[in-house]
C-alpha cells in the first residue's frame, strides 16, 4: 500500500458547518451596487464531499502543479470513487511514491502530467508500477 495511502481515520461526531450565502457572485472586475444579504447558508461537507466514504483528503508538498493553481500547502480533496479521464487531476502512485498529476493521452499513450517546466511527463507504461488513488474533486488555497 502507498505510503500516503496509510492515513488514520480519527473519530468525531458528524459536524455541520454552513456560512451565509450571499444571493449573487461577486465581480472580480469592477464593482457593481451591494446586493441584498441571504439567509441562505452553505454547507461545506455537503459542497465538498460527494461520497465521504470514498473521500480523502491530502496535503501538497513541492510545486509541479503551480501551473494549475495547485500549490505546496494545498489541501485536496480526493475522491477514489470516481474514474479517472484524461485531464483529471489525479492522486496517483508511482513505483509505491505518491504524487498529483493531470492525467492526459496523448498518440495513444497516457501520461501524467506536471504543469511545471522543470518536470517532464511520466509514462503510464513499462517498468513504472502505477496506480491512480483517486480524482482531486477541490484544491483548497489559503490566501493567508
Amino acid at each position: 500500500m502507498p505510503a500516503f495511502a496509510r492515513f488514520h481515520a480519527r473519530a468525531c461526531p458528524d459536524s455541520q458547518l454552513s456560512l451565509p450565502l450571499y444571493v449573487s457572485r461577486v465581480p472580480a472586475g469592477f464593482p457593481s451596487a451591494a446586493d441584498d444579504f441571504s439567509d441562505q447558508r452553505i454547507d461545506f461537507n455537503e459542497l465538498l464531499i460527494r461520497r465521504e466514504e470514498q473521500c480523502f483528503c491530502v496535503q501538497v508538498q513541492g510545486n509541479s502543479m503551480q501551473g494549475v493553481g495547485i500549490f505546496s500547502g494545498d489541501l485536496l480533496v480526493v475522491d477514489r470513487s470516481l474514474i479517472a479521464r484524461p485531464g483529471d487531476i489525479v492522486v496517483a502512485a508511482i513505483n509505491d511514491e505518491a504524487l498529483v498529476k493531470e492525467l492526459i493521452q496523448q498518440d495513444g499513450l497516457h501520461y501524467l502530467k506536471s504543469h511545471h517546466p522543470d518536470y517532464p511527463p511520466i509514462a503510464i507504461a513499462g517498468d513504472n508500477d502505477v496506480s491512480i488513488w483517486g480524482v482531486v474533486c477541490h484544491c483548497i488555497h489559503s490566501l493567508r
